[in-house]
């Protein structure tokens, strides 16, 4: 017996020292090897599979799409924090997040909780994860602790590549956080029951639960681009028309609520709604852009940057 429990804690003593080594490794190789934005980028395109839909980066002048589909607001705010906090990137001039009245939607609070669906958000956000960014909201522990495990306090292959290609030109580095722009280029557009669809974010059978977690993500990313004195544009993508006749009257008054507040908080934010300013011919389904409307609204968002930009100047 007292063989077995020397044994265990000779084990237990060895698994330590493996992740304190590890975790210590990790962090260097993270820190060796960070997403550093190029030069020329003076703005960044951030969200969900709108952005990665609509936001063209070669309309967009001198941005770079970093979005990705099914990206909560939270995860924008902590890529941008993380992005944020090396000096290499700090010549960025713009930042453009996409924002709609479908985040009010209770779902979107569960999605830190549902076992699946934190998952696969802790884990698309792994590079970044700090856990004290997690006080105080409604989210899954268990996996966020075993996410943050796996990743960080074990050997990580992706991270020791990153590093590598860092160093070297053997290797491109790779980041779990980024899909980019990826246009639709053919219009495939089919007809759909948008009030079925609508009922996915807002069951009408049931209480209309709004979001409680979204005026904070939403400030959250306010007040960090406010701290690096950097434009914030929240913009409203384009859904089919018929569509966006069913939300709920209480989800609009919210979210038009909430942009009242910030812009009373934040002289750096811009709110910009184009949800119903375009016809179905620019549309892949009810809620994301073809090639031909991802360069429609591309276009909007570089003129209303360029507009803010010759604002600033001429006050300088």
């Amino acid at each position: 017996m007292k063989k077995l429990v020397k044994n265990s804690v000779i084990l237990l003593l060895i698994v330590i020292v493996i992740n304190a080594m590890s975790y210590m490794l990790n962090n260097y190789l993270l820190d060796e090897a960070p997403f550093l934005v190029p030069d020329s980028i003076e703005t960044l395109l951030m969200g969900d599979s709108n952005v990665t839909c609509g936001g063209d980066p070669s309309v967009v002048r001198n941005s770079l799409n970093i979005s990705m589909a099914a990206d909560a607001m939270f995860v924008s705010y902590i890529k941008l924090k993380n992005i944020l906090s090396y000096k290499e990137n700090r010549h960025l001039k713009n930042v453009v997040v996409s924002y709609s009245p479908l985040y009010y939607s209770g779902k979107i609070d569960s999605l830190m909780i549902n076992d699946d669906s934190a998952l696969d958000l802790f884990g698309r956000i792994h590079n970044y994860l700090d856990l004290s960014d997690f006080s105080g909201l409604g989210c899954n522990k268990s996996k966020l602790y075993s996410t943050y495990y796996r990743y960080r306090m074990l050997p990580n292959v992706n991270y020791f590549k990153n590093y590598i290609a860092e160093k070297t030109e053997f290797m491109t580095k790779e980041y779990p956080f980024i899909e980019g722009f990826y246009p639709y280029k053919k219009m495939k557009y089919k007809e759909v029951d948008y009030r079925k669809k609508m009922e996915r974010y807002f069951p009408s059978d049931k209480e209309l639960y709004i979001s409680e977690q979204m005026p904070r993500y939403v400030d959250s990313i306010a007040r960090l681009a406010n701290d690096h004195d950097i434009q914030l544009f929240f913009v409203t993508f384009p859904v089919n028309q018929e569509f966006c006749k069913l939300f709920p009257e209480k989800i609009i008054h919210a979210s038009d609520s909430l942009k009242v507040s910030i812009l009373e908080k934040y002289d750096n934010v811009y709110f910009h709604d184009f949800m119903d300013s375009l016809e179905t011919l620019y549309f892949s389904d009810y809620l994301h852009l073809n090639k031909s409307g991802a360069e429609v609204v591309s276009e909007w968002i570089d003129q209303e940057i360029r507009a803010v930009g010759h604002l600033i100047t001429s006050n300088e």
